[in-house]
Protein backbone atom coordinates (compact mmCIF):
# COMPACT_ATOMS: atom_id res chain seq x y z
CA UNK A 1 0.00 0.00 0.00
CA UNK A 2 1.31 3.60 -1.17
CA UNK A 3 1.55 6.43 1.71
CA UNK A 4 -1.23 8.64 2.79
CA UNK A 5 -0.99 11.98 1.73
CA UNK A 6 -3.23 15.17 1.28
CA UNK A 7 -4.02 17.74 -0.92
CA UNK A 8 -5.51 21.01 -1.66
CA UNK A 9 -8.82 19.93 -4.10
CA UNK A 10 -9.20 21.92 -7.52
CA UNK A 11 -12.20 22.38 -9.74
CA UNK A 12 -10.30 19.52 -11.81
CA UNK A 13 -11.83 17.04 -8.84
CA UNK A 14 -15.14 17.86 -9.06
CA UNK A 15 -15.89 14.44 -10.40
CA UNK A 16 -14.01 12.29 -7.87
CA UNK A 17 -15.44 14.29 -5.07
CA UNK A 18 -18.92 13.84 -6.18
CA UNK A 19 -18.78 10.52 -6.97
CA UNK A 20 -17.45 9.68 -3.69
CA UNK A 21 -19.78 11.18 -1.93
CA UNK A 22 -23.16 9.84 -3.82
CA UNK A 23 -24.96 7.72 -1.20
CA UNK A 24 -23.91 10.56 1.21
CA UNK A 25 -26.91 11.48 3.20
CA UNK A 26 -29.38 9.21 1.22
CA UNK A 27 -29.12 11.39 -1.66
CA UNK A 28 -29.70 14.86 0.49
CA UNK A 29 -25.78 15.92 -0.24
CA UNK A 30 -25.39 19.57 -1.33
CA UNK A 31 -21.98 19.39 -1.84
CA UNK A 32 -22.26 18.40 -5.69
CA UNK A 33 -24.38 21.99 -6.21
CA UNK A 34 -22.56 23.82 -4.53
CA UNK A 35 -18.66 22.39 -5.07
CA UNK A 36 -17.86 25.58 -7.07
CA UNK A 37 -19.04 27.62 -5.14
CA UNK A 38 -17.71 26.84 -2.29
CA UNK A 39 -13.97 26.35 -3.45
CA UNK A 40 -14.30 30.27 -4.19
CA UNK A 41 -14.73 30.61 -0.86
CA UNK A 42 -12.79 27.36 1.35
CA UNK A 43 -10.08 25.26 0.44
CA UNK A 44 -11.10 21.63 0.07
CA UNK A 45 -9.09 18.68 0.96
CA UNK A 46 -8.76 15.18 -0.86
CA UNK A 47 -7.28 12.87 1.22
CA UNK A 48 -5.31 9.92 -0.99
CA UNK A 49 -3.80 6.96 -0.66
CA UNK A 50 -1.04 6.05 -3.82
CA UNK A 51 -2.90 8.33 -6.11
CA UNK A 52 -6.69 7.15 -5.77
CA UNK A 53 -8.83 10.31 -4.05
CA UNK A 54 -10.39 9.15 -0.99
CA UNK A 55 -11.11 12.38 0.59
CA UNK A 56 -11.84 12.80 3.53
CA UNK A 57 -13.57 9.38 5.19
CA UNK A 58 -10.92 6.46 5.42
CA UNK A 59 -12.52 3.32 7.01
CA UNK A 60 -9.68 1.18 7.34
CA UNK A 61 -7.86 -1.34 9.80
CA UNK A 62 -5.21 -0.49 12.52
CA UNK A 63 -3.01 -3.01 10.86
CA UNK A 64 -3.35 -1.18 7.47
CA UNK A 65 -2.98 2.28 8.69
CA UNK A 66 -0.51 1.88 11.69
CA UNK A 67 2.80 1.73 9.28
CA UNK A 68 1.57 4.89 7.13
CA UNK A 69 1.37 6.74 10.18
CA UNK A 70 5.00 5.75 12.12
CA UNK A 71 6.94 6.37 8.85
CA UNK A 72 6.16 9.99 8.53
CA UNK A 73 8.59 13.10 10.00
CA UNK A 74 6.80 15.06 12.08
CA UNK A 75 7.86 18.90 13.02
CA UNK A 76 8.70 19.03 16.61
CA UNK A 77 7.01 22.97 16.63
CA UNK A 78 3.25 21.61 17.03
CA UNK A 79 2.43 22.33 20.68
CA UNK A 80 -0.25 21.10 22.92
CA UNK A 81 -3.39 23.25 23.09
CA UNK A 82 -4.67 24.20 26.79
CA UNK A 83 -7.06 26.20 28.07
CA UNK A 84 -4.76 28.77 28.80
CA UNK A 85 -3.64 28.65 25.24
CA UNK A 86 -7.03 29.22 24.01
CA UNK A 87 -7.21 32.61 26.58
CA UNK A 88 -3.92 33.92 24.82
CA UNK A 89 -5.54 33.58 21.32
CA UNK A 90 -8.89 34.07 21.82
CA UNK A 91 -7.62 37.57 23.65
CA UNK A 92 -6.05 38.82 20.07
CA UNK A 93 -8.07 39.64 18.08
CA UNK A 94 -5.68 39.20 15.34
CA UNK A 95 -4.91 35.85 15.87
CA UNK A 96 -8.68 34.88 16.48
CA UNK A 97 -9.21 36.38 12.88
CA UNK A 98 -6.94 34.82 11.15
CA UNK A 99 -7.85 31.28 12.70
CA UNK A 100 -11.50 31.60 12.84
CA UNK A 101 -12.33 34.07 9.53
CA UNK A 102 -16.09 33.43 10.17
CA UNK A 103 -15.88 34.11 13.99
CA UNK A 104 -16.60 30.57 15.39
CA UNK A 105 -14.63 27.56 16.01
CA UNK A 106 -16.16 23.98 15.07
CA UNK A 107 -15.18 21.14 16.64
CA UNK A 108 -17.08 17.49 16.46
CA UNK A 109 -19.72 19.27 14.63
CA UNK A 110 -20.75 22.14 17.25
CA UNK A 111 -20.24 25.45 16.76
CA UNK A 112 -18.90 27.94 19.54
CA UNK A 113 -18.07 31.79 19.30
CA UNK A 114 -14.15 32.09 20.27
CA UNK A 115 -14.64 33.92 23.27
CA UNK A 116 -13.59 32.92 27.16
CA UNK A 117 -16.56 31.77 28.35
CA UNK A 118 -16.93 28.46 25.58
CA UNK A 119 -12.87 27.81 26.17
CA UNK A 120 -13.55 24.97 29.09
CA UNK A 121 -16.31 23.53 26.85
CA UNK A 122 -14.26 23.45 23.75
CA UNK A 123 -11.11 22.10 25.78
CA UNK A 124 -13.55 19.27 27.71
CA UNK A 125 -15.22 18.59 23.95
CA UNK A 126 -12.14 17.30 22.41
CA UNK A 127 -9.31 14.47 22.87
CA UNK A 128 -6.33 16.69 21.75
CA UNK A 129 -5.81 20.15 20.52
CA UNK A 130 -2.59 21.22 18.51
CA UNK A 131 -1.28 24.42 17.34
CA UNK A 132 1.97 25.53 15.17
CA UNK A 133 3.63 28.55 15.55
CA UNK A 134 4.63 30.45 18.81
CA UNK A 135 1.97 31.37 22.13
CA UNK A 136 5.01 33.44 23.27
CA UNK A 137 4.58 36.88 21.76
CA UNK A 138 2.13 39.26 22.84
CA UNK A 139 -0.48 38.56 20.34
CA UNK A 140 0.05 34.77 18.65
CA UNK A 141 -0.41 36.32 15.42
CA UNK A 142 2.27 33.98 13.91
CA UNK A 143 0.01 31.09 14.88
CA UNK A 144 -0.75 29.25 11.22
CA UNK A 145 -2.86 26.53 12.41
CA UNK A 146 -4.60 24.71 14.88
CA UNK A 147 -6.33 21.08 14.80
CA UNK A 148 -8.69 19.79 16.83
CA UNK A 149 -9.30 15.75 17.23
CA UNK A 150 -12.48 14.08 18.78
CA UNK A 151 -12.49 10.53 18.96
CA UNK A 152 -15.57 8.42 19.61
CA UNK A 153 -16.96 4.92 19.32
CA UNK A 154 -19.90 4.69 16.56
CA UNK A 155 -21.07 1.21 14.66
CA UNK A 156 -18.51 1.12 12.21
CA UNK A 157 -15.83 1.34 14.63
CA UNK A 158 -13.84 4.12 16.79
CA UNK A 159 -13.93 7.06 14.61
CA UNK A 160 -11.86 10.23 14.76
CA UNK A 161 -13.04 13.96 14.12
CA UNK A 162 -10.31 16.31 12.86
CA UNK A 163 -11.06 20.10 12.89
CA UNK A 164 -8.31 21.99 11.33
CA UNK A 165 -8.35 26.16 11.40
CA UNK A 166 -6.23 28.65 10.06
CA UNK A 167 -3.95 28.54 6.70
CA UNK A 168 -4.22 25.02 5.45
CA UNK A 169 -2.30 25.84 2.19
CA UNK A 170 0.89 24.83 3.64
CA UNK A 171 0.39 21.53 2.74
CA UNK A 172 4.07 20.58 5.15
CA UNK A 173 2.12 22.38 7.98
CA UNK A 174 -1.17 20.18 6.92
CA UNK A 175 0.25 17.30 6.99
CA UNK A 176 1.85 17.64 10.40
CA UNK A 177 -0.96 18.15 11.79
CA UNK A 178 -2.63 15.36 10.53
CA UNK A 179 -0.39 12.54 10.68
CA UNK A 180 0.18 13.89 14.75
CA UNK A 181 -3.33 13.66 15.07
CA UNK A 182 -3.70 10.68 13.47
CA UNK A 183 -0.92 8.49 15.41
CA UNK A 184 -2.16 10.12 19.03
CA UNK A 185 -5.88 8.15 18.14
CA UNK A 186 -4.07 5.30 16.45
CA UNK A 187 -2.23 4.66 20.21
CA UNK A 188 -5.24 4.32 22.01
CA UNK A 189 -6.93 2.17 19.75
CA UNK A 190 -8.11 -1.55 20.67
CA UNK A 191 -9.40 -3.00 17.78
CA UNK A 192 -9.45 -3.32 14.38
CA UNK A 193 -11.91 -0.81 12.50
CA UNK A 194 -11.38 2.86 12.29
CA UNK A 195 -13.08 5.74 10.51
CA UNK A 196 -10.55 8.25 9.96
Amino acid sequence: MEGLHFRNTTADDYNVVVSLRENVYDGLDYIPSRYHQYLDIFTGLGGYIGTEMNISIFKTTLTAIKPLVKTKHISPSLQTVDQAYLQHVFSCPRASASLFPENKIIVSCLPYKPIPSNIERIVKSVSEMLASGTKDSICPHELSMKSAATEDDCVAGRVLFLDIFGDISNEKNLSDHIYKQTGKFLTSCKGEDLVL
